[in-house]
């Protein structure tokens, strides 16, 4: 049996490190072998006191993803993987194409920082741009634009 405040001490060390969503805080500390009542208690009262915050933990994943060149599939995609509830994620994403986030110029930045291959031909370059794009979660009418602005010859590097 551990204590609220052994339960305490553990989830702010995980926090420290870096945020945690609730589901993905309550499975560590579960896993850890810790009391579920303790670890529900204190999950509560992290919460409201505002040390547990989704929407901060959403927020900085998306940051950080966009700054990593992230179309909206994939950051959806961490924002589940990460323990947010998939409204929740869907809304954050939502919100981004109402602040004004250009995919289709996000995903020109992603392909600008590809380099053509030496003896790579034009079609096995524009193929690995779409990979690149829809790894990257970009949606498919955002690759197709891409590729058709293109241009016929990119620079050599």
């Amino acid at each position: 049996m551990s204590t609220e405040k052994e339960v305490r001490a553990a989830a702010y060390a995980l926090l420290a490190r870096r945020d945690h969503s609730l589901a993905e805080l309550k499975r560590r500390l579960l896993a850890r072998g810790h009391d579920p009542a303790a670890v529900g208690g204190v999950l509560a009262a992290l919460v409201e006191e505002g040390v547990l915050n989704e929407e901060r933990l959403a927020e900085s994943v998306v940051r950080r993803g966009l700054r990593r060149g992230r179309g909206p599939r994939r950051l959806e995609a961490e924002l589940l993987a990460r323990g947010l509830e998939a409204a929740s994620a869907r809304k954050r994403i939502a919100a981004l194409c109402e602040e004004g986030v250009d995919w289709l110029q996000r995903a020109e930045e992603a392909v600008h920082r590809l380099k053509r291959r030496p003896g790579e031909t034009k079609e096995a370059f524009r193929a690995r741009i779409a990979r690149h794009l829809e790894r990257q979660g970009f949606p498919s009418s955002v690759i197709a634009r891409v590729l058709e602005l293109e241009p016929a010859e990119p620079d050599e590097a």
